[in-house]
């Protein structure tokens, strides 16, 4: 079962869910060497332009974090007695999120406003392409409960591919793969509440209803009224209309069973494995997919 949120529910809880911010993805996975230019910077978040408080006692709004130089690493203070809560009624999940250094602008505050408003999560998964872990390492935080890093070394087969007129650069297609697989790295939860780099948390999501419809009916954010160009080819693999996008508003819920069952549709439906698939530079999207085929 699931809760089925069109845009209007989406705006009303979009403040506690996230805000998106723009990021261009240059890395290419397939890279046998670390690329210098991906090497990360730190900037500290912009002063507030209004004056914040939180708790029932007020006070400065909690720092999201700091830079130990320009060139990091990224220092992260523990807020997680800012918003207490006994996540009671909250099914068991994990937060999934693919990366690299080049999401520098925008990953920490990803990190730290998980930190922050998010606390009722059993393992936050970070998924890097191999070559990017020793520089990508300068962003993560060293006390983030339950943080896993995983790295992601693509196959021969999905390397060997790439055409120049693939819809989505190497980068978000292995993006694809490593979503399409969550539960290789997710075993044992409920749901697994994939996200991207460039999206932030911004308010506490302490209770959960702003999640959940009920404990196994999650809310499906999506946008009416919108067809994207992978829009046809997942309406026609997963069902529902190509005005639904499901692509535009995170999290994206999954479960290992769906994931599952959309691998077997895929490669049954394209007679290919994934890599076979996503090599080929089709205009897929692997949320979009994942929306769609939850509601079936």
């Amino acid at each position: 079962r699931k809760s089925f949120c069109n845009q209007q529910c989406i705006m009303m809880l979009r403040c506690a869910i996230v805000i998106t911010l723009v990021v261009t993805c240059l890395s290419n996975p397939c890279h046998h060497q670390p690329d210098e230019s991906s090497r990360p910077r730190c900037e500290e978040p912009p002063g507030l332009p209004l004056p914040m408080t939180v708790g029932q006692n007020g006070g400065e709004f909690p720092t999201l974090f700091t830079c130990e130089s320009d060139h990091g690493p990224v220092l992260y203070p523990d807020n997680s007695k800012v918003f207490p809560t006994s996540c009671q009624g909250f099914p068991t999940l994990d937060l999934l999120v693919f990366t690299g250094p080049q999401d520098w602008r925008c990953l920490p505050y990803l990190l730290s406003s998980t930190m922050l408003f998010m606390p009722c999560y059993r393992n936050f998964h970070v998924v890097t392409p191999v070559v990017d872990l020793p520089f990508l390492k300068l962003l993560l935080p060293t006390n983030m409960r339950g943080l896993q890093i995983h790295t992601f070394t693509p196959s021969e087969e999905f390397c060997s591919h790439n055409p120049p007129n693939r819809f989505f650069g190497i980068w978000k297609d292995a993006g694809q793969l490593v979503n399409l697989w969550a539960d290789n790295y997710t075993a044992g939860v409920d749901y697994i509440l994939q996200l991207d780099s460039d999206t932030v948390w911004n308010y506490p999501v302490t209770q959960p209803q702003v999640l959940f419809a009920s404990k196994d009916s999650p809310h499906l954010f999506h946008w009416d009224d919108v067809e994207a160009p992978w829009s046809q080819a997942g309406a026609k693999l997963f069902g529902g209309k190509p005005s639904v996008q499901f692509m535009a508003k995170f999290p994206v819920f999954s479960t290992p069973k769906l994931l599952q069952d959309m691998r077997k549709r895929l490669t049954t439906a394209f007679n290919r494995t994934l890599e076979g698939i996503f090599n080929q530079g089709l205009p897929l999207s692997q949320f979009d997919m994942i929306g769609r085929a939850f509601v079936q």
